[in-house]
């Protein structure tokens, strides 16, 4: 996720860069949010190596020479590591107080964000099975606050964890072009759902296309009763269209009240009212490795 946005940016001010990654890019989004933002960096320069990990780094003159796990030696400038972090819970004497912490050190707690100890509250990137994102952490404090606070004749209080459920959960991605995801992924809802699930997609590029004019749209909902699911896109402002479209989901529409709307023109993302299936995608020239264009 990081190494992505960090791989754009620097793919964009000329640098050569070379990533690896330990098994695939972006697992947790959506299979067309993956293949656009992977078609991108490829075609701006990035030399790509899945399945991949350096195991040694020794400086070399002044550059560093990195061996790779399948015996490929770099020669660079800079290491870049982006492997993410781990909670900082071993010393805090946690167990002490009865507090048992998962296998990835993070802290088990009930639906108000309490932990086994009753006296003791957690939230944000240390809470077991939570997702790591600050707003999801802000979030929790504000709810967690009005747990804590609530008048003592209260017979209910807000739900700290999870914060928000799947469907209303929103994220962007910093890269070139810029993506958001709000909801369910293709893959996921098709788990959850199967043989009860429409797919309507529409993307230009990356097929003889300039990589900056490139844009994704998808919808995904429920056949049965049109419950929208998870909405899919990259594109120009897709960051910040995405913030709406987060706040339509929290609403939980219909795929029918959604493409009521009135569409606002001339805007790439208008035509998400408009779609009607993923004939294009089946038809091929969907990623850049199928592209045939004429010189």
């Amino acid at each position: 996720y990081i190494g992505v946005e960090l791989a754009s940016f620097f793919l964009q001010v000329g640098t050569n860069v070379h990533m690896s990654v330990r098994s695939d890019l972006l697992n947790t989004f959506d299979s067309d949010v993956k293949a656009i933002t992977e078609d991108s960096l490829l075609e701006r320069g990035l030399k790509l190596s899945k399945g991949n990990s350096p195991v040694e780094i020794v400086q070399d003159g002044s550059f560093l020479k990195v061996t790779m796990s399948n015996k490929v030696t770099l020669k660079v400038e800079y290491v870049l590591l982006a492997i993410g972090r781990e909670p900082l819970t071993a010393d805090l004497g946690l167990g002490n107080v009865g507090i048992s912490l998962d296998k990835y050190h993070k802290v088990p707690v009930n639906k108000y964000g309490q932990t086994s100890a009753p006296w003791i509250f957690a939230l944000g990137d240390v809470v077991a099975n939570s997702v790591e994102l600050q707003p999801i952490a802000y979030k929790q404090a504000i709810l967690l606050a009005e747990v804590l606070l609530r008048e003592p004749r209260a017979t209910t209080a807000p739900i700290v964890e999870p914060v928000v459920p799947a469907e209303h959960l929103a994220t962007a991605l910093f890269a070139t072009p810029r993506a958001g995801s709000v909801g369910l992924t293709e893959e996921v809802a098709k788990r959850q759902f199967p043989g009860d699930v429409t797919v309507l997609v529409e993307k230009w590029g990356p097929c003889c296309v300039a990589v900056f004019d490139w844009y994704l749209l998808k919808v995904v909902y429920r056949t049965s009763d049109e419950r929208l699911l998870g909405i899919h896109i990259a594109g120009k402002g897709a960051d910040e269209t995405t913030q709406a479209f987060a706040i339509v989901m929290a609403l939980n529409p219909t795929w029918t009240a959604f493409k009521s709307a009135i569409a606002i023109h001339p805007t790439y993302t208008e035509d998400i009212l408009f779609l009607t299936g993923d004939e294009d995608r089946q038809k091929g020239n969907w990623r850049r490795h199928e592209c045939n264009c004429a010189e």
